[in-house]
């Protein structure tokens, strides 16, 4: 399940910032930042040559890849207390897709990572660590019967028994 798109990263961090994250040496030549948010946005781009295209393509293929590879991460770690996939009113209020562009960035400037985007990521490592473990909950979600519980304790949401135990005594 993909959290984030690359409109929604770029929206966070800015078009500028993410193509810069992502001119390195396997892109030649600079990526042209309006041709990149055009390209993001669905607007029309066949006016631009050839070559700034395939570099904006190439741009948005390794974005992409970033975020896959931090929703995957996610997963791994909210599956361990959350039936997957989430519903989307529980990835708004948990503000999942935020904490994939955290995760993704961190990937997107692996050679390059400043100190702010590392904090981030941590930050977002962590939390993620935190709700596999059980001391960080999903807002907006229950457990599912049979998984464990904040103090550990197994959930059964067993209601109470209509049956006459007293006749039985």
């Amino acid at each position: 399940m993909s959290y984030a798109s690359v409109a929604e990263l770029c929206d966070l961090y800015g078009y500028a910032a993410i193509a810069e994250c992502l001119d390195d040496d396997d892109l030649a030549q600079r990526v042209d930042v309006a041709l990149f948010r055009q390209a993001v946005q669905e607007q029309d781009t066949s006016s631009a040559d050839q070559a700034d295209q395939d570099a904006v393509a190439r741009v948005i293929e390794r974005a992409t890849e970033a975020l896959d590879s931090a929703s995957r991460r996610m997963d791994q770690k909210i599956s361990c207390r959350y039936d997957l996939p989430l519903s989307e009113t529980v990835i708004e209020a948990n503000d999942l897709s935020r904490h994939a562009c955290q995760l993704a960035r961190a990937l997107l400037s692996k050679h390059h990572i400043n100190e702010q985007v590392a904090r981030l990521a941590d930050e977002s490592n962590a939390w993620l660590r935190d709700l596999a473990a059980g001391r960080a909950k999903l807002l907006g979600i229950e457990l599912q019967s049979g998984t464990l519980g904040a103090a550990g304790e197994v959930l059964t949401e067993q209601g109470i028994s209509r049956y006459d135990w007293e006749a039985h005594a």
